[in-house]
């Protein structure tokens, strides 16, 4: 989003270029921290896709993916016509906005999930301790 207003005097196809691969980045990032997770799951035997941030996390990363390739079909390797780009900008813009969002919003389920996750792990730890201390 930035890259469009920070370097607006720059020569289009250079900006273009440019967006494309900090997006390109940045889906190659999110694929890896993915596949990391599932693996981490499998080796320690939780249940995959179990939550809110799991689904809506895969959600966006398969929009984001579908907007890369749009993106990268229609703009940086135009293979449609100048008016179905022309007509197709708005939707990408408005697009890549919502995935950003979600893209937020996923994030802070993730960590509203790990807080939770460590409220119930300090609690099981009390009611542990509480019950020794009742039954000493």
């Amino acid at each position: 989003i930035l890259v469009y207003r920070v370097f607006r005097n720059e020569a289009k196809k250079h900006v273009k270029l440019l967006h494309g691969t900090i997006h390109l980045l940045a889906l190659i990032i999110s694929i890896i921290g993915v596949v990391a997770v599932f693996d981490f799951h499998k080796a320690a035997k939780i249940q995959d896709m179990y939550s809110l941030h799991s689904w809506c996390g895969m959600g966006t990363l398969i929009l984001f993916c579908l907007q890369w390739v749009l993106g990268l079909l229609f703009f940086l390797f135009p293979v449609a016509s100048s008016w179905l780009r022309a007509t197709y900008l708005p939707i990408h813009v408005f697009c890549g906005l919502s995935l950003l969002i979600m893209a937020i919003g996923t994030s802070l389920l993730g960590i509203t999930e790990k807080l939770l996750f460590g409220i119930m792990y300090v609690s099981d730890c009390l009611s542990v301790c509480a019950s020794c201390i009742h039954n000493a």
